[in-house]
């Protein structure tokens, strides 16, 4: 019987047949380095490639910050389930039953392998918003990821990604994801009042420490369709002889994944004004 270790797939074949030269810790640092990411950097990352996490690490190093979305989009409303849609007679048993969110042991949902790693990283830290986590590690994971108010989880002042857009030379890495998944996109639809605002809820704590139904305060967010139509726009505008240095897509490949890196204000400063330009109000 041969050992289970080298059973590899056809998948693991396909990859290999592909693949040039092996993708390992240093290669990936490497090119994460020639794309423009540096020591000391304060990164959002959205990456589709599952040995990401310890290559960030050796480029931005310990006074860099690698921040990492963990969401919970279960822990909300059942009346706002679309895909598929909760039975309306689910909806009270569900509230009541629902199990209240711990940072430190409820896991991601529908976030894939990467965000639930990193997640548990030792070192890492993770607000404590129920639907609208953010993990980070780093010189600024502590003071990013505190204070998560409940209402408007992507604020720009008191949210995670808020706050890491605030933080000069701030940048976004999607590395072999598209535009779809930039989460520096969401800080943009509150400040530029184009969305709708809407109620959400989730179990909580009360003052007296006793598990009650929450409701508070969002706003509507843009579908994947708008989501990549900003990106496009805002690629095309960093193409310009005019845009500014701290506005330009850095563009490359890190392993076999196309990727980009740029500015995370930049990037919300534009989706505010595309929204209110294009008067999209959902």
């Amino acid at each position: 019987m041969e050992k289970a270790a080298s059973n590899f797939g056809d998948s693991e074949g396909r990859v290999m047949a592909a693949t040039p030269a092996p993708r390992c810790r240093s290669s990936v640092a490497a090119n994460l380095r020639a794309l423009g990411l540096c020591e000391g950097d304060a990164v959002v990352v959205h990456s589709s490639m599952s040995s990401i996490g310890w290559a960030l690490m050796d480029v931005v190093g310990p006074e860099g910050t690698i921040m990492m979305p963990s969401f919970t989009y279960v822990y909300s409303d059942p009346a706002n389930w679309s895909a598929p849609p909760a039975p309306r007679d689910w909806h009270d048993t569900i509230r009541r039953e629902m199990p209240l969110f711990n940072p430190l042991f409820t896991p991601t949902f529908g976030m894939g392998r990467i965000a639930e790693c990193f997640r548990s990283w030792p070192g890492t830290h993770r607000s404590g918003h129920p639907q609208a986590s953010l993990t980070a590690w780093g010189k600024h994971a502590r003071y990013l990821t505190e204070d998560h108010a409940l209402d408007y989880p992507f604020d720009s002042t008191t949210s995670p990604l808020g706050k890491m857009s605030a933080l000069p030379g701030s940048k976004v890495l999607l590395l072999g994801v598209s535009w779809n998944r930039n989460s520096s996109f969401y800080v943009a639809e509150k400040l530029s009042g184009c969305f709708q605002p809407t109620k959400e809820g989730c179990p909580w704590l009360d003052a007296d420490g006793n598990k009650i139904w929450q409701e508070f305060d969002d706003v509507d967010s843009a579908e994947d369709e708008l989501l990549e139509e900003v990106g496009a726009a805002f690629e095309e505008s960093t193409l310009r002889e005019s845009a500014s240095l701290t506005s330009k897509i850095q563009r490359g490949k890190v392993g076999s994944a196309s990727c980009r890196l740029f500015g995370c204000k930049a990037s919300v400063d534009f989706a505010v004004l595309y929204y209110q330009q294009k008067k999209y109000s959902k």
